[in-house]
């Protein structure tokens, strides 16, 4: 996950892998802290993608692109799922030690 345990500020290793972001990802979302922006909530309303579905995303899909540090000093990556006969993507990032946060989701 990270190169001999170093760590970012806010406790992100300093890499991260894709299993380790999903695994990350599973315990945020077994604890129920999911946080859906505002950017997703307020702009895109039409593209009626409800909080069950973002949440069965993140813990059935399977992380598409290599994890990255946001501009935000997040832990970012794109988690994809064959939802209702179609599919669903949702870029999440994380807030290591606090949250995921949704920050877009599309079809």
């Amino acid at each position: 996950m990270s190169d001999a345990g170093e760590k970012a500020p806010g406790g992100a290793p300093v890499r991260v892998t894709r299993s380790a972001f999903k695994a990350r990802v599973s315990a945020l979302l077994a604890d129920g802290r999911v946080k859906v922006s505002l950017h997703l909530r307020r702009d895109h309303p039409e593209r009626q993608i409800s909080l069950a579905q973002i949440e069965r995303c993140l813990r059935l899909g399977t992380v598409q692109t290599d994890p990255y540090l946001n501009r935000f000093g997040n832990w970012q990556a794109e988690i994809y799922r064959h939802l209702a006969g179609e599919g669903l993507t949702v870029v999440a990032a994380l807030e290591w030690e606090r949250q995921i946060i949704v920050v877009t989701a599309y079809r």
